[in-house]
This record gives C-alpha cells, structure tokens and sequence, in this order.
C-alpha cells in the first residue's frame, strides 16, 4: 500500500535490516481464506579469512567476499476469517458500502433568473471499499432541466488503507421563476468498527428564480417613420478603400512554361508521376523493414530455444561442474529454452514452469527433486561436488527436450 519501509533492529546480539511492506486486502465473500507464504530470493555473500589483506581485500573491492550462493525465504502462511454482514438493520437499498463515508451538496449559486443555470455538486468521500460508492440520480422537478456531467471518481491509498471520492455534478435551468427546492440525498454503508448500518443525509437546498430579463421591441407606426430611420436615411454612403482583390475570370495569367506549369504536369511528365508513387513507395519500404526487423527477431529467439540444450549439455559435459555452477547451467538453459530473463529460479519454479509448457509432471518433479538436494548442499555448506546429479541432470534434459518436441 505505502512505499516500503526500511529499519535496523538488533535480536539476539545479531544485527538486521528490516523492510516492511503494506499489502491491503479487499475480501468479496465471507468465509475463511488462506494467505500463502511470501517468498524472496537473495543472495548470500560469506566473508573469507584471510591472514594477510593488501589493498585489494578491502570489502568496496569485493575481494574479501567470495562468490555469493542464492537462496529463498519465505514467511508463515496466514488465516483470514471473514464475517458475513448482519441482516439486521440492513438498508433496503444497501450497495455494499463497507468503511467511513460522508455526503455533502453545494449549489454553485443560490439565486438566478429564470433560463439561466447553475450547478449542483454532490461529493461522496471516505475510507473502506470506495469502489462501491454508488451513482446517485438527481430526481425530476417540475419547470426544472437537469443536465448530468460524467461522475469524477479518485482513489488514494494510505496508513489507514484505501480511500476516495466521487464527485457528480448537474447543471440545472429553471425556466419559471419561483422557489426551487432541491431534495437531499442518502448513503447507507455498514461501519465496522461500531458494526452497524449508518445512513448520511445531505439537507434540502433552496434555490430562488428571478424572472429572466424581457426583450424590448421597437415599432414604427405605419406611414410614419422614427427618428433612428431618418438619421440613417440622412448619412450618404461612403467609400473607405479596397480590399477586395478583382475577381479573374479565366487562368490565362497563372500560365507559365516551366515543369510545374499547368500543360507541364500532365501524364507524360515524369516528376508527376514521381510525386505520387513517392508517398506509396516510402510505405511500403517501412512496411517490409518492419516486417524483416520481427522476423529476425523472432528467428534469434528461435536459434536460442534449439540451442538451449546443446548449450547446456557442453557446458555440463564431465563430472567437474559444482552444485553453484549447476545451478546457473539450468536457470540460464530454462531462460535461453523459454525466452525468460529470470535471475532467481527456485526449484519449485522449474517444475511449474515445465509443466505450463508441456512436460509431464514425472520429469519435471524428477527434476525439481535433482534441484532442491543441490540447493540444500549450497545452503548447508555440505559437497560440492556432484557428479552423479550432474549426469543425472543430463539425462533429465534429453527427457524434456523428447517431450517438448
């Protein structure tokens, strides 16, 4: 939810960095759930002694660290007992609003003319899950349009967990003038931690029309003439200047002789002929370099999976290759095989993913087995040789190589 958090803490006289991170969960059913373990890949680094220590043994060299080993942790799996909500006391009109809320209303203006329009604002806010705040309808009034806008919906996550708003807004027109009364609104959502159904109201909100502005018609008796009509008949026509260029009747002056002349750019014209397959020419040159560009890429990746194997068998080739050696042998032959750029792969993972792609899950949890006793023989610092799991390893590949074909 927040940005990890990162501490320091000392237990049992051994010194450890913390990171915290916040996760929130949003249950859509009752009953009771199982979180599973999460889990984190690292790698180890073990200091070496040393007797004497030159310049280059110093720790921003690396050269007291040795050759760091992976490993996986992981934490306790969790319960999650979810309670159904009460019946009792239920809203009819209930939306499934869990949390804190609040409702407010504001009208932009509390007085105008009739045809005018002024905006009603209504705002629904709080903590728990926002996204069953609900779209409220702005009931029908007599002489009153309603015009509705798009509802504004924000969330925001923090220490308490999720919240948000929504905002709806309406523009209103009366077209009589008179007191208008806008009805309030209602929210009912279940507050959990008083564990009852609550119900938010806004209050009625009064608008006053005034009469809309008339219009003023002016007449002329007939026969008769006003005074704006004989002022206007008094005032000559007067020439200010041209600006209006002469209209031409024919192209005879746009004529030239050139090869951009009218007669010039006919069919016979090569350029013309240029000009317009040059831009059919440019698209259909992008058009096959795109074309050429994704089938070399796809060609590489496709080199790569049938190179995968043979990669990793001269790499394995002899009884000579230890249990950290191995270990990268087979996470760079999975992501070579299966176009994967994976850092961390845990013996658990090799076996899911074999079996997504089509192995039986005999070879691959024969191959999760191989993998999990190297892995132990890494973290318990027992031998590293192995040449038995290397061959038998070998033999495992050839298998799903068989399988993936």
């Amino acid at each position: 939810m927040e940005k990890p958090k990162e501490s320091q803490a000392v237990y049992h006289g051994v010194s450890y960095r913390i990171l915290e991170v916040s996760y929130g969960v949003m249950p859509l059913r009752a009953g009771r759930f199982h979180i599973p373990p999460a889990r984190m890949g690292l790698t180890v680094y073990s200091a070496q002694k040393r007797t004497h220590r030159g310049l280059f043994d110093d720790p921003f060299f690396g050269g007291a660290l040795r050759s760091g080993r992976p490993m996986t942790v992981s934490s306790e799996p969790l319960a999650l007992e979810v309670l159904p909500l009460p019946e009792k006391g239920k809203p009819s009109h209930f939306s499934g609003l869990v949390g804190q809320f609040s409702i407010e209303d504001s009208l932009s203006e509390r007085e105008i003319r009739a045809g005018d329009s002024v905006t009603l604002t209504l705002r629904l806010a709080g903590n728990g899950n926002v996204n069953r705040l609900p779209d409220l309808k702005m009931p029908s009034l007599d002489h009153l349009k309603i015009y509705a806008d798009e509802p504004v919906f924000q969330t925001r996550v923090g220490a308490e967990g999720l919240s948000g708003s929504k905002t709806m807004k309406w523009a209103l027109v009366p077209d009589t003038e008179g007191p208008y009364t806008i009805p309030p609104f209602t929210i009912h959502y279940f507050d959990p931690k008083a564990e009852v159904y609550k119900t938010q109201t806004t209050e009625p909100l009064a608008l006053r029309v005034l009469p809309g502005e008339k219009e003023t018609l002016v007449t002329t008796p007939p026969g008769g003439k006003s005074k704006e009509t004989e002022t206007f008949a008094k005032q000559e026509v007067k020439e200010i200047g041209h600006d209006i260029l002469p209209i031409h009747t024919s192209t005879s002056g746009l004529e030239t002789d050139g090869w951009f002349s009218p007669k010039a750019m006919g069919p016979g014209n090569p350029l013309c002929w240029g000009i317009l397959l040059a831009p059919f020419l440019a698209y259909g040159m992008v058009f096959l370099g795109l074309r050429l560009n994704k089938k070399s890429d796809q060609t590489l990746y496709t080199r790569r999976a049938k190179k995968a194997a043979h990669v990793f068998l001269k790499a394995c080739r002899g009884d000579t290759m230890d249990a950290d050696g191995l270990m990268t042998a087979v996470r760079n032959y999975m992501n070579d095989r299966f176009q994967l750029s994976l850092g961390v792969l845990t013996p658990a993972d090799v076996s899911m993913l074999l079996m997504e792609k089509g192995v039986s899950p005999d070879t691959a949890g024969s191959l999760r087995d191989v993998l999990s006793d190297m892995e132990g023989r890494i973290y318990t610092g027992g031998e590293a040789d192995c040449g038995s799991a290397s061959r038998s390893i070998l033999e495992m590949i050839k298998r799903i190589e068989k399988e993936l074909r």
